[in-house]
């Protein structure tokens, strides 16, 4: 089975846990007898911690051509939350942080609308066999109070319910969902056919 390593530049553990769980599906989910690992190069150990909107904006950069330098990562996952439901700031986002490079590590963007808790939401409405369309309707804070049941959980109440959503992901149910996500799943499809020529 042929393994790619792969680093990611996110927010926090909502994100971060997401991503490791969807890498580790959408192998099965396109058929294709390939592995993701998560790899943190030496000296990079903060990639892996929480960040700011902020620093993202400004250092993910950097964090990409020093993960160049170490030339054992395939593939570099950076993002975060739109914090908008508007269009135009999901476009805005996506400009700012696209990369004009096809050198290794392969990159792509991961901009949840509004929030990676909208995404969640999703899920979480199909498990109750809750079917509507209005979870794109609320805010950021609506959203993470109807999903971890309280807008500012602690930590442990947080992780809990992160990884029982990421624990099944069911990618064509939220593609169906959720437009920004269907722009991911499209683009990371893209990203590993170009992995595995």
């Amino acid at each position: 089975m042929k393994q790619y390593k792969f680093i990611y530049f996110c927010e926090d553990l909502a994100h971060r846990t997401f991503i490791e769980a969807f890498l580790k599906k959408i192998p099965t989910y396109l058929g294709l007898e390939i592995e993701f690992q998560l790899c943190v190069p030496e000296g990079l150990e903060a990639l892996a911690l929480d960040h700011s909107c902020s620093e993202i904006m400004v250092a993910y950069k950097d964090y990409y051509f020093k993960v160049q330098t170490s030339e054992i990562i395939d593939l570099f996952v950076y993002g975060r939350d739109v914090d908008s439901s508007l269009e135009k700031e999901y476009i805005n986002l996506n400009e700012k942080l696209t990369l004009n490079t096809t050198s290794k590590p392969l990159h792509i963007l991961f901009l949840p609308v509004s929030s990676i808790e909208h995404w969640f939401l999703h899920l979480k409405r199909k498990g109750n066999n809750i079917e509507d369309n209005s979870v794109d309707l609320l805010n950021n804070k609506q959203a993470k109070f109807e999903f971890y049941g309280n807008s500012r959980p602690v930590f442990k109440v947080r992780q809990r319910h992160i990884n029982l959503i990421c624990n099944d992901i069911d990618i064509d149910f939220l593609a169906s969902k959720s437009s920004s996500f269907n722009i991911f799943l499209e683009k990371t499809i893209k990203l590993i056919q170009n992995l595995n020529n």
